[in-house]
């Protein structure tokens, strides 16, 4: 998902805030790590929730959040093993409960021969609850866009216009996804300070990928390496052309 907001983090959580209270929404804001904002939008149970996790990138006055939906526990932020583990044993606890309830009368009132019934029973039941729950989340989710929407500039999945960047083989490099055919459209970070920006030049309706040696005027006015394309399918490759060239790969 990706989410653009005219102006800064703060305001951003604001918004959020007071469009909350307009919609009557129970809306969390957690900002825990600098660069990562959490937003929760439904309860699960006292220890957790489902919540947007993105990725912060605040540019020119903008702010732009990239990131998921995600069922949020206590230390599992981060693992998606240890969130699939908590589903997996929550489902396990669930069958063995239904199991014990099931199979004891079952064993007084019918023939032993069939008490594969009572094993099968409670893996149907459950697999039922399993769509059901999904149906339920899709369902929250699409309130959650929808909500999100009223508060930034949304960009809708389908479009992933930044798919064919995140498959480039970065050379170490942090990519931000910032707006698709914008002036800021890619930046690619170094440890070494170099920056690699992509563009789009809605005059010359022309794609410009720059190459500076760090963050300063004088390198911005003195690239390492410009390249412009008209074609936007061939600029991706383009791209890692540029990165092998001036990243010694």
């Amino acid at each position: 998902m990706h989410y653009i907001f005219n102006g800064t983090l703060d305001e951003l959580k604001e918004t959020i805030s007071i469009k909350a209270k307009e919609h009557n929404k129970d809306i969390l804001i957690n900002h825990n790590e600098p660069n990562t904002l959490e937003i929760g939008f439904q309860r699960l149970g006292h220890s957790g929730g489902r919540f947007f996790i993105a990725n912060v990138t605040e540019e020119s006055a903008k702010v732009i959040l990239d990131g998921e939906i995600k069922d949020v526990f206590p230390n599992q932020k981060k693992s998606k093993a240890g969130r699939s583990w908590k589903g997996f044993t929550d489902y396990l606890l669930a069958y063995v409960f239904l199991e014990v309830l099931l199979i004891i009368p079952w064993s007084f009132i019918k023939d032993v021969k069939s008490i594969w019934i009572p094993l099968i029973l409670p893996i149907i039941y459950l697999i039922i609850r399993h769509f059901l729950n999904k149906k339920y989340d899709d369902k929250l989710d699409k309130e959650f866009e929808e909500f999100m929407s009223f508060c930034t500039a949304y960009t809708s999945d389908e479009q992933n216009w930044y798919d064919p960047y995140k498959k480039i083989d970065l050379a170490c490099g942090t990519l931000q996804s910032i707006c698709d055919d914008d002036e800021d459209m890619l930046l690619i970070t170094y440890e070494d300070g170099m920056q690699i920006d992509v563009g789009y030049m809605e005059e010359e309706k022309t794609y410009s990928i720059t190459v500076v040696a760090d963050d300063t005027m004088d390198a911005w006015n003195n690239p390492l390496g410009v390249f412009t394309t008209k074609d936007k399918s061939k600029l991706a490759c383009e791209l890692q052309k540029a990165i092998y060239r001036f990243r010694n790969v």
